[in-house]
């Protein structure tokens, strides 16, 4: 999933709009002229070149002006019919003049946590975590890329950190021209998605080991071994988060950036606040994996002693 937090396209973004023929057109009594020239387009195997306008007729534009870039075909409604698809990272980085590596950096589902500098622009990559089912739970990178115009967003799935910045609610993130507080907002929360899964870890935990006090069953034993694996996901990932957190802590000092990536006091704040859940969740992350090892170890030492007697 893509999101470019801009709009409308046609004034922020700077955009150059056709309008040009379509389906409409020729359901609505064309004349002679559009029809030839629908015709020619269709019978053409090479570049159709400048079309000859019709007698008495000028072009008519709606911002006059000169303009210079890439070309982009396509209207505003095919733009958005790829959003989702691979075409879409074409788009956006001509639009936005944005590396096509930083864009497809999130798309490879073992990317770990990093920052990437360019000229123009910076890419700061971390993992969310993300809930598959009650028991079950995963890492995705998320790439939020920085430039002094736009900020980008570029993840795999749509996952709640993503889902609680919307249309209904970005009104309450006010930041102003503060990009970078925006993004440390989306760093808070995932962390607090971090902590909340790991409630549900614990919770879980107490359940199954109060089910196998009562019964050793392979199942309590495989949902044991799934949690696990979830810890050891979001380990690797905070982790990787918190080194991230801490390069960011020392761009602050880099003047080259302050286009880009320039920290007020509240921005600080907000930062240290999430180095400082970062950190919980990863004592938390530990704290739980050592219980659900030994638990895992004393309910397998049963298993085998049970075995023995028999």
């Amino acid at each position: 999933m893509l999101q470019l937090f801009i709009l409308p396209l046609d004034k922020i973004a700077d955009l150059l709009l056709f309008m040009d023929l379509c389906s409409k057109t020729l359901s609505r009594k064309p004349t002679q002229y559009t029809i030839s020239s629908f015709c020619r387009g269709l019978r053409m195997s090479v570049p159709l070149g400048a079309f000859p306008l019709p007698k008495k007729h000028d072009l008519e534009s709606f911002y006059p002006g000169r303009a210079f870039g890439k070309l982009i075909g396509g209207n505003l409604s095919v733009i958005t019919s790829l959003c989702g698809t691979p075409y879409e990272l074409k788009v956006v980085g001509n639009l936005t003049q944005v590396e096509p590596d930083f864009l497809r950096s999130a798309l490879d589902n073992e990317e770990r946590s990093h920052t990437d500098i360019e000229d123009n622009s910076i890419m700061i990559l971390t993992n969310v975590p993300v809930m598959r089912t009650f028991e079950s739970y995963d890492t995705l990178p998320l790439a939020i890329i920085l430039t002094p115009d736009y900020i980008i967003t570029v993840c795999l799935e749509d996952t709640p950190v993503i889902s609680d910045f919307n249309e209904r609610t970005y009104r309450s993130f006010r930041t102003f021209k503060k990009n970078t507080l925006f993004y440390f907002k989306f760093l808070y929360k995932s962390v607090t998605y971090y902590l909340k899964y790991l409630r549900q870890i614990d919770k879980l935990s107490d359940e199954i080991e109060a089910r196998l006090r009562e019964s050793t069953e392979n199942r309590e034993i495989l949902r044991l071994l799934e949690l696990q694996k979830a810890l050891t996901y979001f380990n690797a990932s905070l982790r990787s988060n918190g080194a991230v957190l801490e390069k960011l802590m020392r761009l602050r000092s880099n003047h080259s950036l302050q286009n880009i990536i320039k920290l007020y006091e509240e921005d600080e704040d907000l930062l240290e606040d999430v180095i400082i859940e970062n950190k919980q969740a990863r004592e938390m992350v530990e704290m739980y994996s050592t219980i659900l090892a030994r638990l895992a170890d004393t309910f397998s030492s049963i298993m085998s002693n049970n075995l023995n007697l028999v």
